[in-house]
């Protein structure tokens, strides 16, 4: 029988309990309750961009859901942040992206490298522990 939850995840709060337990067990003895994959963690992809360029924003998306199908991840959003540059510490999608994770709505954050958060050390320390502090985990496509 299964008593936990992945690591820093959290069925949605308007699920049972045991429930969700009865969902997660079958999933990892093979029943998979129409779904095609099995337990997948869910993560949030999340992009930054200084300069708004669409086309390249989205090869980055697609760039995600690649490397979150080769590694078990399951990418259930992707957060955006568009023309905002580097050194911005306030950011819309990275605010609604972080109360997606506190809902519980993933258990980590998918970037395609360490510059999406901040190319300052300083700031993308800051915005690590904000991701951190929700109890998800951060994956880098790159380091």
């Amino acid at each position: 029988m299964i008593t936990e939850y992945p690591a820093g995840f959290e069925p949605p709060h308007a699920v049972n309990a045991a429930a969700w337990r009865a969902v997660l067990r079958g999933l990892l003895e093979g029943r998979s309750g129409g779904s095609q994959h099995p337990m997948r963690t869910p993560v949030i992809g999340y992009l930054r961009s200084a300069r708004p360029d669409r086309s390249a924003l989205d090869l980055l998306v697609e760039r995600l859901t690649a490397h979150a199908a080769a590694n078990n991840l399951q990418l259930v959003a992707v957060y955006r942040d568009d023309g905002v540059p580097n050194t911005a510490p306030k950011r819309s999608a990275f605010t609604a992206m972080l109360t997606a994770l506190e809902e519980g709505k993933a258990a980590g954050v998918l970037i395609p490298d360490a510059k999406h958060l901040a190319c300052d050390d300083d700031l993308r320390s800051v915005l690590t522990a904000r991701i951190e502090q929700t109890g998800a985990t951060l994956y880098l496509i790159e380091t």
